[in-house]
């Protein structure tokens, strides 16, 4: 059936050349469903039967968290003691409200007290920007990939991101200050 068609068995060559493809695709974006849908993109060009479900979940997870794992590894190396506590003041609580969920809430409308809230806000992230910039380009990550991450920062409680991993709550925590601050100065413009 294979010949008839001309495709091939996704053998061990073909699953070492799909999960170097995923890699690749990971630094594009970090979104799941975006390496999933490059993968059966590339697996249907090039002809070969898709693996089972399962291979294909688990190559995709392997991939992400790898790729994650790159990151949080030279963000590591990159942070400055001045940078690492206000990423951590991120998720303390002030007044009994967590600073980040005061971040997160973007402008009701364009109203003079809300665009001064927002030039606060700005204030706020402007260091963690500036380093975000240089960072986030160095590592090599793309502006999908630092939405996707700021995403995670909306979806996840305060409690989700305090007991997560160090490294991996910081690298979320600077890919939304950089992407809020971004928002900002649009807001503001």
């Amino acid at each position: 059936m294979l010949k008839l068609f001309t495709y091939r068995s996704c053998g061990a060559g073909a699953k070492k050349e799909l999960e170097e493809k995923a890699r690749r695709m990971a630094m594009l974006s970090a979104q799941p469903v975006f390496i999933l849908r490059e993968v059966l993109q590339y697996l249907s060009n090039q002809r070969i039967v898709a693996p089972g479900y399962t291979y294909l979940q688990d190559m995709v997870g392997r991939t992400v968290s790898t790729e994650r794992l790159r990151l949080t590894r030279l963000l590591d190396r990159a942070l400055t003691p001045e940078l690492e506590r206000q990423l951590q003041t991120l998720l303390e609580a002030d007044e009994g409200i967590y600073r980040i969920s005061l971040l997160k809430h973007e402008p009701k409308d364009f109203s003079y007290g809300e665009l001064r809230q927002e030039r606060e806000r700005g204030t706020f992230f402007q260091p963690l920007f500036a380093f975000g910039q240089t960072f986030l380009a160095a590592a090599g990550l793309s502006n999908e990939s630092v939405k996707y991450y700021a995403s995670l920062v909306q979806f996840y409680t305060v409690y989700k991101l305090q007991r997560m991993a160090v490294p991996t709550a910081r690298l979320y925590l600077l890919c939304f200050a950089t992407h809020r601050f971004r928002q900002i100065n649009d807001n503001l413009i």
